[in-house]
Order: structure tokens, then C-alpha cells, then sequence
């Protein structure tokens, strides 16, 4: 009689279906893990590298100061001329530009990162799902095959 070999073969479909539907759901937790740790290392880039950018950027309006004074100007805002006041405040609105670029662009990155794990996440506890879907169909098929006394696979 084929029933008890079919019986094997449909309960092995039905464990694998199950097993791979628990992988898969594990990768898709470890997924949106990665998606936040990503997302915590790219913010930490980020302030750093902002806080690199301001001390170059002091260090640049330092110089930029100096120059003036070994022009022969004395220092401090009220004895400097129009166009070292202008270019001083140039400078600072290029530097502050820089800066809301540099925090915005790693804004968005680092939510891109754990969007990114979110997505995948999501994808694959989708797959999950259809596995143990498979693995209910194949549970079903094999009780009522055995209730009638065939495979339940149309044999």
C-alpha cells in the first residue's frame, strides 16, 4: 500500500515547509536588526564627521581673521572694513550650509538604512507566512487523505 509512503513524503514536505518558515521569519527579525544598527552606526558617522567640519571651519575663520590682522587691521569687529565683515559673514553662511548638509544627508541615509531593514523584514515574514501556509495545506491534504484512505494528493 503507498499511503504510509506518501503519508512520510507529505509530513517531510509539511516539517520543511514549517522549519523554513521559521528561517526565514528568524532572517527577517535579524534584517530589521541590521536595518537599526545600521541606522544607529550612520548617525554616530554623522556627528562625528559634524563635529570634524566645525573644527575645520573654526579653524578656517581663525586663519581668515588672522589674515586681516596681519594686513594691518586691527582686530575685533569694529575696526575691521566692509569687506572683511562681508567675507566673514559669507563664510559663515557657507559654513553654515555645509554643516545642515552634512546633518541632513546622514539624516537621510541612516533612515534609509533602517527602512531598508524594515523592507526586507517585511518581505520575508511575507515568505514566512506563505511556508507555513504550505505547511497548513499540506497538513490538511494529508489528514483528509488519510481519513479517505488515499494520499490526499489526488491518489
Amino acid at each position: 500500500m503507498a499511503i504510509p509512503w506518501l503519508a512520510i513524503s507529505a509530513g517531510a514536505k509539511i516539517g520543511a515547509a514549517l522549519f523554513g518558515g521559521s528561517q526565514t521569519r528568524q532572517a527577517g527579525k535579524q534584517a530589521k536588526e541590521l536595518g537599526r544598527l545600521n541606522e544607529k552606526y550612520i548617525t554616530e558617522e554623522t556627528a562625528e564627521q559634524s563635529r570634524r567640519l566645525r573644527f575645520s571651519q573654526g579653524r578656517t575663520t581663525s586663519r581668515a581673521k588672522a589674515g586681516f590682522a596681519a594686513s594691518g587691521f586691527r582686530s575685533g569687529a569694529k575696526s575691521m572694513g566692509g569687506s572683511q565683515k562681508a567675507y566673514l559673514q559669507t563664510l559663515r553662511d557657507v559654513q553654515q550650509s555645509e554643516m545642515a548638509w552634512l546633518q541632513k544627508s546622514g539624516q537621510s541615509r541612516a533612515t534609509i538604512a533602517r527602512k531598508g531593514g524594515e523592507a526586507a523584514a517585511s518581505q520575508l515574514n511575507a515568505q514566512a507566512i506563505g511556508m507555513f501556509g504550505q505547511a497548513l495545506t499540506g497538513a490538511a491534504g494529508l489528514a483528509y487523505g488519510i481519513q479517505q484512505g488515499t494520499s490526499g494528493y489526488g491518489g
